[in-house]
């Protein structure tokens, strides 16, 4: 898939709200699982977001807790890497 990360994120928010027709959530998904992986960049903790959201809400998947909270956990870190880096700082 090529791209922008960002227009990846934007894509799958249109694939999933069916903006462009059908959800087409598998899609959506791919799309977010590859953006999430830059942690250096805020589109990760949008992916990583709303990766979280779509599987603890069963949003075009089976609801999947375990997934959910995986998604959740890693915009935490990526979230707090940032702030470590930009803050110069490594005690929180």
């Amino acid at each position: 898939m090529a791209g922008s990360k960002a227009g990846n994120v934007i894509l799958a928010r249109i694939l999933v709200n069916g903006q462009a027709g059908r959800a087409d959530y598998a899609r959506a998904i791919a799309l977010l699982q590859q953006a999430s992986m830059n942690t250096e960049s805020d589109v990760a903790v949008d992916a990583q977001m709303l990766l979280g959201l779509i599987y603890a809400n069963g949003e075009g998947v089976r609801e999947d807790d375990v997934k959910a909270t995986d998604a959740f956990k890693k915009k935490l870190g990526t979230v707090t890497h940032r702030l470590r880096r930009i803050l110069g700082r490594d005690d929180f």
